[in-house]
């Protein structure tokens, strides 16, 4: 088992050679830190991946035929369901792109993006939250990056990980404010 930083640098904490298939392993969590962690398979390189948000959780997978559920979780199954659903809006774009349909894919990728943006804004795990931000776009539209910006740090104001991506907006946003200040004082 390793835990996950939003890089998706992997640092193992536990492991354990399985012997006997459909054999229940416990792996003991000792952090109150909410973190991703990932269950991986070295023989078909696939990985589980889950937030340790409340409680005990149970995963059932089947490495062999690359599934697995989550119990116990909910930051994890409402990402697990999000991704579901954005999987088919990408599914969708790519078929409106094989027949060039241009009104079509451009709103797709505009149901795309907004929905990252609504997932983000109502998401109540600060690590559901970082996962999905980087794919939050708001465009040159800076006043809604910091309105979202500051509503998510009155629910994430604490958790490192997030105070590092509020501290970049609020950077990247007075860069854009003094510019256009200068815009408008050299227009005089």
């Amino acid at each position: 088992m390793n835990t996950v930083t939003i890089d998706g640098e992997y640092k193992k904490i536990d492991s354990i050679t399985v012997l006997e298939n459909g054999k229940e392993i416990t792996f003991p969590i000792y952090s109150a830190t909410q973190q991703i962690y990932a269950l991986s398979s070295t023989f078909n390189d696939f990985s589980v991946f889950f937030i340790n948000d409340k409680g005990n959780k149970t995963i059932l997978t089947d490495f062999f035929a690359r599934t697995y559920q989550v119990k116990g979780s909910p930051a994890t199954n409402s990402l697990i369901n999000f991704q579901h659903q954005q999987a088919v809006i990408q599914e969708k774009i790519v078929q409106s792109a094989r027949i060039n349909d241009s009104t079509t894919l451009s709103s797709l990728y505009q149901e795309y993006n907004q929905n990252y943006i609504n997932y983000a804004d109502t998401v109540t795990n600060p690590v559901s939250f970082v996962i999905v931000n980087d794919k939050v776009d708001f465009g040159s539209d800076y006043y809604r990056l910091e309105k979202f910006i500051r509503k998510a740090n009155t629910k994430f104001k604490g958790d490192c990980r997030f105070d590092r991506i509020y501290s970049n907006a609020m950077d990247y946003l007075s860069g854009f404010k003094r510019s256009d200040r200068l815009n408008k004082s050299g227009a005089r």
